[in-house]
């Protein structure tokens, strides 16, 4: 009886560390092996996975950070291009900035 009930309880704690960054398999041997007790600790010890609105969350923002990058460094060509015709920096410096610049 002892044995049936080791085994259901594995079963289910690998369910639920197929949720968290254990993995089923991990908590699943973790449990099989040592105890339940010590898959359950190990399983409540381990991070959630994110979910599909965080990871669309974080796509999301860095799409935005590349387009605040790219827009920043327009940005500083106009103002390098600004100097250059007013004369306050040579051809040279607005070339060697440029290229700085982008990449």
């Amino acid at each position: 009886m002892i044995i049936i009930l080791w085994i259901i309880f594995t079963i289910i704690l690998a369910w639920y560390g197929g949720y968290r960054k254990i993995g089923f398999w991990g908590a699943f041997f973790l449990s099989l092996l040592l105890s339940p007790v010590i898959g359950l600790i190990a399983v409540m010890l381990s991070k959630p996975l994110p979910t599909k609105e965080e990871l669309e969350a974080a796509a999301i923002a860095k799409e935005s950070a590349a387009a605040r990058d790219t827009l920043g460094i327009a940005d500083e060509i106009q103002k390098l291009k600004g100097l250059k015709d007013q004369g306050i920096i040579s051809d040279q410096e607005y070339e060697k900035q440029r290229a700085r610049l982008l990449g």
